[in-house]
C-alpha cells in the first residue's frame, strides 16, 4: 500500500516537481511523439545502493522508442531535431515504489532524478515491456552522493582561509598518471580553514590545492575590461587570444572585480583565484606548489580514499607552505618573427594540460613584442608549451597550426632570457572509401571530417580535416606524438576498418614524427557488427542488475588508460536480462557481465584485468553478428 510522504520531504518534492514542470515546458517547445496506447503496467521501486533503503520523492522518467509507424524501435543516443520521443513521469512514494499504466509493448529507457543522488542517464537503463496480464517488475538502485572534507593550515598550524580545495580522481592516460578534478568538485576554505566537497559520485578520491595563475601584459589586461566604453576592444582582443586557447567571457575569472586587478610587476599583472596573498618581505608574490593529500607536491604520491554510496570522509587535512615565488620570462617567436598576443602554459608533472583554466597550470600571454612572463611560480619541474591554430578555409579544413614545447626546471632564482620558437605541425593524409551493400563504390552527401585526439594529455586543439568530394583528406598538421583517429560516420554508414599502407591500424592510433603520415584509408559500409545475448545470474535466472562490458583482448591500449568507444563499451542489461551492443572495430574482444554496482568505475585497467578470467572471448569482423550468452561474474570486495 502506498504511504503518505513525510513532511521533511516537502521541500525536496517541490524542487523535483519544478524540475519536472520545467522539462515539460521545454518539451512543449518541440513536437513530441505521442505515447501509443497499451494495456501493460510497470511496477517498480527505487532503492539506495549499499543500504537498500527506499528512495522516496524521486522522479522516474520513462522514454518510449518507436518508429514513424508507431512500431517499437531500438533506442538511439540522439534525438531527432524535429520531434522528441514520448515521455511519461511519476514520483516514487515514501517507500520508493512507483507504477506506470497503459503502456504499449516495446523498449523503454528509464532515468531517475532524486536530490542527493546521482543521475542514472548513461549508460541508459533499458526496460523491455511485453504484452502480458502481469506487471513488468523492475528495481532501480541509485548511488547517494559522497563527500570529502578537512582542514587547511599553514606550516605553523594556523588556518588558511579563502583557498580553493579540489576533489581529485586518479586518471591513467597514455601511460601517465594524473589527478583530474571530479566535475565541479571544489570548495573554498572558511575562516577556520575548513572545507567540505559534496555531490561526489562514489569512487576513489584525494584532495588537492592547485596553484593556478594567469599572467597578462598590462595592456592586454586593460583591453579585456568588458565595460561598455571598451566593448569593441574587448571583443577584438578576445577573438585574437582565442586562437591560442585563451578565452574570457566576462571580466577576469580569477579576480574579484575588474580585468586588470592583481599583482603588477614590470609591465605584467599576476591574477589567481581565491583571496589575494600578501607579498613576501622582499616584495615578491607569495605562492605555493600544487599540494595533494596527505602533504605531497607530487601528484603520483597522493593518497586516495575510497568512498561508497553516501559515505563521507572529513579528515583529508592539508598543510600549505607559502613561500616567495619566482619569475619565468622570455620571448616567443614563429616562422615570421615574434608572436604577439599568444598564450603559453607552464604545467607541472601530473596535470592535464587541457586549457588555460585547468587547475594547477600557469598561463601567460605575450605582449606586442612577443615577450612573456610567468609571475608567482614555485620552483620545480615544468613543461613549457604553446600552440596556435589559425583556420584559413572552413570548406577545405586548411589552416596554419603552430606549436612549441620544452621541459624546464625552475630554480630558486627563476628563469630569464628563454626563447621559444614555434614550428608547423605534421600533416596526415589519406582517403575515405564507402561500399554499399551490393559492394559497389558509393559516396554520402553529408559533410565528413577527421580529427586527431592526443593520446597523452597536452595542450593542443587540432584542426578538423574536411573530406573532399573525391574522398581525400589532408590535415593542417599536429605536433609529433601519438594520436587517436576519429572519423565522423555519415547517417546510414558505419566505420568498418582503418589501414595505413595496407596494414590495419591498431586501436586507431598513429604516431606522428618529423615526416607526413600518408596512405591512411578509412572504409565504411551500410551494415555493422553486433554482440547480443542474455545475462543470467548464478541460479540461471535472467539478471536485470548486470552491466555488460566489451573490451579488446589486446590489452596494450586499455592498460595505458586509453578508452575509445570503438574498442571499449559498457551497457546495462535490460529488465529481461538481455543486452545488445554494436559497431566495434574488427578484432578480438572479451565480453563479460558483472553486477552494475561493481561497475561504476569500470574504466580502470585493474578492474578490466579482473574480468578476463570469467569473460567470453569473441572475434568480430566488420559485419559479424554474434550471440554470446553470459553468466554474471561475482567479484570479491565491497560494492560502492
Amino acid at each position: 500500500m502506498f504511504q503518505r510522504t513525510p513532511r521533511r520531504r516537502v521541500a525536496t518534492l517541490r524542487t523535483l516537481l519544478l524540475a519536472a514542470f520545467a522539462g515539460t515546458w521545454l518539451q512543449a517547445q518541440t513536437p513530441v511523439v505521442p505515447m501509443p496506447a497499451g494495456t501493460n503496467v510497470v511496477l517498480g521501486r527505487v532503492i539506495e545502493v549499499g543500504t537498500d533503503a527506499p528512495v522516496g520523492g524521486a522522479i522516474v522518467t520513462l522514454t518510449g522508442h518507436f518508429d514513424a509507424a508507431g512500431k517499437p524501435a531500438a533506442p538511439t543516443l540522439g534525438v531527432r531535431a524535429t520531434e522528441l520521443p514520448p515521455v511519461v513521469n511519476v514520483m516514487t512514494t515514501a517507500d520508493g515504489y512507483f507504477v506506470f499504466r497503459n503502456l504499449p509493448a516495446g523498449m523503454f529507457t528509464a532515468a531517475i532524478r532524486a536530490l542527493g543522488y546521482m543521475n542514472s542517464d548513461f549508460p541508459p537503463t533499458l526496460i523491455e515491456i511485453r504484452d502480458s496480464q502481469k506487471p513488468t517488475e523492475v528495481q532501480f538502485r541509485v548511488w547517494r552522493f559522497a563527500a570529502i572534507g578537512g582542514r587547511v593550515v599553514d606550516e605553523h598550524g594556523e588556518p588558511v582561509a579563502g583557498i580553493l580545495v579540489s576533489a581529485l580522481r586518479r586518471v591513467s592516460t597514455g601511460g601517465d598518471v594524473m589527478l583530474s578534478r571530479a566535475g565541479a568538485g571544489l570548495a573554498l576554505t572558511d575562516d577556520r580553514g575548513e572545507y567540505r566537497i559534496a555531490q561526489l559520485p562514489p569512487g576513489d578520491y584525494t584532495a588537492g590545492i592547485f596553484s593556478t595563475t594567469t599572467t597578462l601584459p598590462e595592456s592586454v589586461a586593460a583591453a579585456l575590461d568588458p565595460s561598455v566604453a571598451n566593448r569593441e576592444n574587448y571583443m577584438a582582443t578576445n577573438r585574437e587570444l582565442r586562437q591560442s586557447g585563451f578565452f574570457r567571457t566576462w571580466g577576469c575569472p580569477t579576480c574579484i572585480s575588474n580585468s586588470h586587478e592583481g599583482h603588477h610587476v614590470g609591465g605584467f599583472v599576476l591574477q589567481r583565484p581565491g583571496v589575494p596573498l600578501p607579498p613576501a618581505p622582499d616584495g615578491r608574490p607569495l605562492g605555493y606548489a600544487n599540494t595533494f593529500y596527505p602533504g605531497t607536491t607530487r601528484a603520483a604520491d597522493a593518497t586516495t580514499v575510497s568512498l561508497g554510496s553516501g559515505e563521507s570522509r572529513t579528515d583529508l587535512d592539508l598543510v600549505l607552505r607559502l613561500t616567495p615565488t619566482v619569475t619565468v620570462s622570455g620571448m616567443l617567436t614563429g616562422p615570421d618573427g615574434p608572436m604577439a598576443h599568444v598564450m603559453l602554459t607552464l604545467a607541472p608533472p601530473g596535470t592535464d594540460r587541457g586549457d588555460f583554466e585547468t587547475p594547477g597550470i600557469a598561463s601567460a600571454v605575450t605582449d606586442s613584442r612577443g615577450a612573456f612572463a610567468f609571475l608567482g611560480i614555485a620552483p620545480g619541474d615544468y613543461t613549457l608549451s604553446s600552440s596556435l591554430a589559425l583556420l584559413a578555409n572552413e570548406v577545405t579544413g586548411e589552416g596554419k597550426p603552430l606549436w612549441a614545447s620544452q621541459a624546464l626546471t625552475v630554480g630558486d632564482t627563476g628563469v630569464a632570457g628563454l626563447t621559444m620558437t614555434m614550428q608547423p605541425g605534421v600533416r596526415t593524409s589519406g582517403r575515405m572509401e564507402f561500399r554499399s551493400a551490393s559492394g559497389a563504390a558509393s559516396r554520402p552527401t553529408q559533410r565528413q571530417v577527421l580529427t586527431l585526439q592526443p593520446v597523452r594529455a597536452q595542450f593542443w586543439r587540432t584542426l578538423q580535416a574536411v573530406v573532399q568530394p573525391d574522398g581525400s583528406f589532408r590535415t593542417a598538421g599536429d605536433p609529433p606524438g601519438r594520436y587517436i583517429l576519429n572519423a565522423s560516420s555519415p547517417a546510414g554508414w558505419s566505420w568498418h576498418t582503418t589501414t595505413l599502407a595496407g596494414k590495419p591500424v591498431l586501436d586507431e592510433m598513429i604516431e606522428l614524427g618529423a615526416a607526413e603520415v600518408s596512405g591512411l584509408v578509412f572504409t565504411f559500409g551500410q551494415t555493422t557488427n553486433r554482440v547480443s545475448g542474455r545475462v543470467s545470474d548464478s541460479s540461471g535466472a535472467p539478471d536485470a542488475d548486470a552491466a555488460v562490458i566489451v573490451f579488446p583482448a589486446d590489452s596494450s591500449a586499455w592498460r595505458e588508460g586509453i578508452f575509445t568507444s570503438r574498442r571499449v563499451r559498457k551497457v546495462l542489461a535490460t529488465s529481461a536480462g538481455s543486452y545488445d551492443v554494436a559497431t566495434f572495430a574488427p578484432g578480438d574482444y572479451y565480453v563479460a557481465a558483472v553486477g552494475a554496482r561493481q561497475a561504476l568505475t569500470w574504466q580502470d585497467p585493474q578492474f578490466l584485468d579482473r574480468l578476463i578470467a570469467g569473460a567470453t572471448k569473441v572475434t568480430l569482423g566488420a559485419e559479424d553478428q554474434k550471440t554470446v550468452p553470459l553468466r554474471t561474474i561475482t567479484l570479491t570486495g565491497r560494492e560502492r
